[in-house]
């Protein structure tokens, strides 16, 4: 994961987003939208919903074995797979109708668009082809990533917890190499702590 952190550091790199400036009202809503968990758990100032989508697309741009249609494809579905959370809010235990219908609310006065994100977002949600599935992954992965971060920053421990709950949905090489370097790590650090 070196390229990603290489990538950080040169934003302006990233390809542009495809579906905010159909629908900025709900980009800007994703920006005010704190991530429950952290909340929850007890984090100052969590990430938001748009925040979290950022990170997740900065993440698929690193990802490396896909053609640049799949890398689209890819960074597509994770820039909309948060847009139901501007209906429902960040509910963790929400089923899937009721964020199927946030979805078809929020894509029907986009037309073609509409359709097409509302696929997008089925398919990540069914998991339902490679690329979906990656992208779930991705997911997970920068949701562990960030538990390694808050604990690291605020002394709150959420690592555990949240690799227990998720590292068995994590299959992609590198995701997993890179997660369980990151525990070993941790590991290590702690039992010096």
């Amino acid at each position: 994961m070196k390229e990603f952190f290489q990538f950080l550091k040169n934003p302006e790199q990233q390809p542009p987003l495809r579906f905010v400036q159909m629908a900025p009202e709900i980009w800007n809503a994703l920006g005010k939208i704190e991530r429950t968990l952290w909340l929850k758990e007890g984090v100052p100032n969590p990430e938001t919903i748009q925040e979290h989508t950022l990170a997740t697309i900065e993440i698929a741009n690193v990802i490396s074995g896909l053609s640049e249609a799949e890398h689209q494809e890819l960074r597509d579905m994770l820039e909309i797979h948060g847009w139901p959370k501007v209906k429902t809010g960040d509910e963790i235990n929400l089923d899937m109708s009721a964020r199927q219908k946030a979805m078809i609310d929020i894509t029907s006065y986009l037309g073609n668009a509409g359709e097409e994100i509302l696929a997008l977002w089925m398919r990540f949600e069914t998991s339902e082809d490679k690329i979906a599935s990656l992208a779930r992954e991705i997911d997970k992965y920068q949701l562990i990533d960030k538990a390694h971060f808050y604990e690291k920053k605020y002394r709150i421990n959420l690592f555990d917890k949240i690799y227990d709950q998720n590292i068995g949905k994590i299959s992609h090489p590198p995701l997993l190499r890179d997660l369980t370097h990151l525990k070993a790590l941790r590991d290590k650090f702690k039992t010096r702590s």
